[in-house]
C-alpha cells in the first residue's frame, strides 16, 4: 500500500514538473542579444503548448484511472 501511495505521488510530481517547465517555456522571451528566427520562436512555442496540453490530457486520464492521489480541498474546514 504504501508502494502505491509513492506511485501515486511521483506521477503527480512528474506532471506538475512537466507543466511548470511548459508555462516556463510558453512564457519566457528570447534574449535579445541572440535572437532566434520567428520559425524556431515558434516552434518553441507551439511545443511548450502542446506539452501543457499533454500533461492536463494526461492527468485526466490518470486521474480517472485512480492512479493519482486524492487531494483535500477542504482543509480549513476539517477539525483535527
Amino acid at each position: 500500500m504504501k508502494t502505491d501511495k509513492i506511485i501515486r505521488w511521483a506521477l503527480l510530481t512528474a506532471l506538475l514538473a512537466v507543466g511548470i517547465l511548459a508555462i516556463y517555456f510558453l512564457a519566457g522571451e528570447d534574449n535579445p542579444q541572440q535572437p532566434v528566427s520567428l520559425g524556431c520562436f515558434m516552434v518553441i512555442k507551439v511545443t511548450a503548448l502542446a506539452a501543457l496540453l499533454g500533461c492536463v490530457k494526461a492527468g485526466k486520464y490518470l486521474n480517472g484511472k485512480g492512479l493519482l492521489p486524492a487531494l483535500d480541498e477542504d482543509d480549513e474546514e476539517r477539525e483535527d
